[in-house]
């Protein structure tokens, strides 16, 4: 069985001793067996690792990368999970690729999506460009469709970007219709994404059978050392009371003495607009960020003076960070790096637009918002 069919099975079950019985054959100790050899392959550590590689995949079997999951789901951070589930999902990804689209189109109707295909366009567009003074006509066929629902529920995490929004697509009798099987592909795992989180985070509640197994193979310990080791890179927030965060100190001296990201995030509590909190509470759970998300934290965070090594830190709770390439990125936004321009945070209409801003705070821009409620504190 495929790994994307494993995931497509997990997804559906309704608690950790069903997991023992669709992947495991109802054979506690192959269950435990699985486990034992993730830990000493470190295949359980690669896993939660901020390294992405998918060869690390190469020679494991399914059965541990279920297992893998469901182990970090009990004992792990929810940025552990976040991360694992990003890995397993590229593989998964990669893995829907290779899939013809009769096999795709299978593949969604058994996770409940109402999707098709056809060899010839359902529909098309013509547009017109002009280029170097030239008329060029290009048409778009678009041979795949999904259920306007079911869109929904698979882009909810993708509709603040332009490609994804619903006025990106022809709508027509109920159905979205889509271009490229890469982009079905994308839906499909944002929808798993969702999916698998949801569920293995549901399960953590009923999983005493699991732990218990654990526990008498002395397994336990193994694994709690193994996330420990990874405690400090993915350290949960919490917010404390802390003279720095006084009024008087609200300026841009002060976030440029921030030196942690638990120190920024205790500021956050009070000088950040609603917007920004809300996407900065995304990344410190360890959840994927839109383009435009990362986009609007990394230029707040750079224009009111936060250190760019913190703010790499920050971003390193995402499942796809890659160190060398948030660098870049958080230069490039200082105008360090390209064309030295600086970049500014999206306007508060421009927030709007994007769907990140619900909130009136009466201004134009969110890095206005931190010295707004400095003067309003004062008055």
């Amino acid at each position: 069985m495929s790994l994307a069919k494993f995931i497509q099975m997990l997804i559906k079950i309704d608690s950790c001793s069903d997991v023992v019985k669709e992947v495991f054959v109802d054979d506690n100790s192959i269950f435990v067996n699985v486990v034992e050899e993730a830990i000493k392959s470190r295949f359980l550590n690669k896993l939660v690792e901020s390294r992405n590689d998918d060869n690390e995949f190469e020679y494991v079997k399914e059965q541990h990368i279920i297992a893998s999951l469901l182990i970090t789901s009990l004992y792990g951070s929810s940025i552990h999970l976040n991360k694992a589930i990003h890995k397993v999902l590229n593989v998964v990804s990669n893995e829907l690729s290779g899939y013809d689209d009769n096999s795709l189109m299978s593949f969604l109707k058994l996770l409940g999506i109402d999707a098709d295909f056809s060899d010839k366009c359902f529909t098309s567009s013509i547009y017109v460009l002009v280029k170097k003074g030239k008329q060029i006509v290009t048409k778009t066929c678009y041979r795949y469709r999904i259920r306007f629902t079911d869109y929904i529920n698979m882009a909810k995490t993708l509709l603040t970007e332009e490609n994804w929004r619903i006025i990106s697509h022809p709508i027509l009798k109920g159905y979205v219709y889509i271009d490229r099987k890469d982009k079905v592909i994308r839906l499909v795992i944002e929808y798993l994404r969702n999916m698998l989180l949801t569920k293995l985070r549901s399960l953590q509640n009923n999983c005493e059978h699991i732990k218990k197994l654990i526990d008498s193979a002395s397994l336990s310990e193994l694994i709690r050392n193994i996330f420990g080791v990874y405690s400090n890179m993915h350290a949960t927030v919490t917010i404390n009371n802390d003279s720095r965060n006084s009024l008087e100190t609200l300026t841009k001296s002060y976030f440029e003495s921030v030196n942690s990201v638990e120190e920024l995030y205790k500021a956050s509590s009070k000088f950040f607009p609603p917007c920004i909190k809300e996407i900065l509470e995304i990344l410190i759970k360890g959840e994927n960020l839109s383009h435009h998300q990362r986009f609007a934290l990394a230029t707040f965070l750079i224009n009111i003076g936060v250190p760019q090594d913190v703010i790499v830190d920050l971003f390193r709770r995402s499942p796809d960070f890659n160190e060398k390439i948030t660098r870049y990125q958080i230069e490039h936004l200082a105008g360090l790096r390209g064309s030295r321009k600086r970049y500014l945070t999206y306007s508060c209409n421009t927030m709007k637009a994007l769907g990140m801003c619900k909130w009136e705070c009466n201004l134009k821009n969110p890095v206005q918002y931190p010295y707004k409620f400095l003067r309003n504190a004062k008055a």
